[in-house]
């Protein structure tokens, strides 16, 4: 299981530094897996998900929007890189949220209840 998380780090490490960027569009992500990599758009899919599930992958929404109209024109599915600095970034802000919410309960029990 380690082993396989380093290899998968090390994969998509890799892929995003030769891009230098943290995000890239799922569907993208998925064409440099099948044409860098010789994998099916299956076993790309499937490497993508161990990675989000080992936590090297975080996805997100992106959304091109018209702002005169206020529709949303385009969603796209993108893929950050999370270093382990990164998502150890994340677990300290997520304990201090916590932490303001002890707080705050603490302090206005009744809006708690």
């Amino acid at each position: 299981m380690v082993q396989e998380e380093q290899q998968l780090r090390q994969l998509f490490q890799q892929i995003y530094e030769a891009r230098t960027t943290k995000n890239i569009p799922e569907d993208q992500l998925i064409e440099i897996l099948q044409k860098e990599k010789g994998l099916t758009k299956k076993q790309a899919q499937q490497l993508i998900d161990k990675a989000s599930e080992h936590k090297i992958l975080r996805p997100g929404l992106r959304a091109k929007i018209d702002y005169k109209t206020g529709k949303i024109l385009k969603k796209t599915i993108v893929l950050e890189y999370m270093t382990e600095e990164d998502w150890e970034i994340e677990k300290a802000l997520d304990e201090i949220e916590d932490e303001i919410y002890q707080l705050k309960k603490q302090l206005h029990p009744e809006e708690y209840e």
